[in-house]
């Protein structure tokens, strides 16, 4: 799908269509343009995830922390041994 980087489907069924960038919310229109394409009225979830303080909505997207994901990913196990891995540059299966 073009411009987006993340698909998925909620428990309830409804779409979620995401984009993630470094970029601070302000410097977004872009990526916002994008993810409009895909609005279906209440139906699909739009998530922006940007350099930004805190979770809000903007138009009928919801703007998320790229911070806070990457923090709660890198303390859960899954996380800490990825974390590892990059840091180290060895191939866990080499370990």
């Amino acid at each position: 799908m073009r411009g987006i980087d993340i698909c998925g489907i909620t428990d309830s069924g409804s779409a979620i269509f995401a984009q993630v960038t470094y970029l601070d919310l302000e410097h977004c229109g872009e990526k916002l343009e994008t993810l409009r394409q895909y609005r279906d009225g209440e139906r699909n979830a739009l998530v922006l995830f940007c350099d930004c303080s805190e979770a809000t909505y903007k138009d009928g997207l919801q703007v998320f922390p790229l911070h806070k994901v990457y923090d709660a990913f890198v303390s859960s196990a899954t996380g800490k041994l990825w974390l590892e891995w990059v840091t180290n540059a060895v191939p866990p299966s080499q370990k």
